[in-house]
């Protein structure tokens, strides 16, 4: 009798291992919304949530780059889902198809269900930065002048004046150990860009000679109605290094 309840024991066990729980997935796809639907021009994220009461509680998020479109959540629990859309200088979205919170699309999920949400196409920020540059990375001892080289686009219906601000964050590494000397506005210009139009645009950034060497600045547009209403989310130019 021992034996036989040994026995019964291991097949139970077994079984359990054999047969595990059945768990969802949902997959998609995330493009440009405009013809012939790309995927997006930056990088994005999927962000999942899940219902608990009347809260949506964080899951998991994936990430979404030009080439890399397909997004997939798997080893799901049943349960409720609802998917935040984000791109850089793209508009946010809920699933399916709104901006709005509160009508996002809930996915119902059983234990095996697998979901495929299919397409889901993003617009790009009305009005937003593009191909920024500067025209060196280098300025000696006795500093130096950097031009930065920016778009401003507006797709809206309206002219709009709009104020570009560079920022620069300086960064000392003194034995091993980096020194952030905070974020300074280093220029900033104000820019009309007519209705449906995109605006190319300059400004000089001036390094002094007072700036200790080996400094190294971070350098961010940041595109603005005024100083305090941001339009669309910073764009990185690079780095500039003031050389010993």
């Amino acid at each position: 009798m021992k034996k036989y309840s040994l026995f019964l024991s291991a097949i139970i066990v077994l079984a359990a291992f054999s047969f595990p729980t059945q768990a969802a997935t949902i997959r998609g796809r995330v493009l440009e919304q405009a013809p012939p639907h790309n995927g997006l021009a930056t990088y994005g994220s999927v962000t999942l949530y899940k219902k608990s009461g009347t809260s949506w509680v964080y899951t998991s998020t994936a990430h979404i780059t030009t080439t890399n479109v397909s997004f997939l959540f798997k080893g799901l629990a049943a349960g409720t889902y609802s998917l935040r859309i984000e791109g850089y200088n793209y508009k946010t979205e809920y699933y399916n198809n709104t901006t709005v919170y509160e009508n996002r699309t809930e996915i119902t999920l059983a234990a095996d269900t697998i979901r495929n949400v299919g397409d889901i196409y993003l617009n790009p920020l009305p009005i937003r930065l593009a191909n920024a540059s500067l025209s060196t990375h280098n300025v000696p001892a006795a500093g130096g002048r950097v031009i930065a080289t920016f778009d401003v686009v507006n797709d809206t219906a309206a002219d709009k004046e709009l104020l570009v601000m560079i920022m620069l964050e300086a960064k000392r590494t003194i034995q091993n150990a980096t020194i952030v000397s905070g974020e300074l506005q280093g220029a900033s210009k104000s820019v009309t860009v007519p209705a449906h139009s995109t605006v190319t645009a300059t400004k000089a950034i001036d390094i002094p000679e007072t700036v200790p060497a080996h400094t190294r600045f971070d350098v961010n547009l940041h595109l603005t109605q005024d100083k305090w209403w941001p339009q669309a989310n910073p764009e990185f130019l690079g780095i500039i290094y003031k050389s010993p």
